[in-house]
């Protein structure tokens, strides 16, 4: 599964509340070339949180259910990955999963995808902004 960005806009403010409130992406999402889903205005760094949380728990198990709500949107889940154990794959669910798209991704191609997405958001973070976002992750995940 491939999850691209693309920053639309970003933080004035310094603080981890400015870094994840306002900072608004396109996030496109892949899956064997076919493109899925795409979240327009969404939170890039709020979403990358939501994907660390569930990394962890989909390193105690195989199959954790993702299921992302923004502070930023009404409508809901923006993405949902529900586990099929018996497969050994995830049904994707969204209220703006674009039409046509039935497939189910393996655990292991949305773990790899969520982990590029984090990696290649930190990289951006740091060269554009000098942000480090694993820092943002710390303390917010701390709490």
């Amino acid at each position: 599964m491939g999850i691209n960005f693309k920053v639309i806009s970003v933080s004035s403010g310094e603080s981890d509340v400015d870094v994840i409130a306002y900072t608004e992406g396109e996030v496109s999402f892949l899956y064997e070339g076919q493109r899925f889903l795409i979240l327009k205005h969404c939170l890039l760094v709020e979403f990358a949180i939501e994907l660390v949380r569930w990394l962890e728990d989909a390193g105690k198990f195989e199959g954790a259910m993702l299921y992302y709500i923004s502070m930023d949107e009404e409508e809901e889940p923006l993405l949902s990955l529900t586990s099929s154990p018996l497969e050994n794959d995830y049904e994707v669910g969204s209220c703006w999963l674009l039409s046509g798209f039935k497939k189910r991704i393996s655990f292991k191609e949305a773990v790899s995808g969520a982990r590029i997405y984090i990696e290649n958001l930190k990289t951006y973070f740091a060269r554009e902004f000098d942000v480090d976002l694993d820092t943002v992750f710390q303390r917010v995940l701390s709490r």
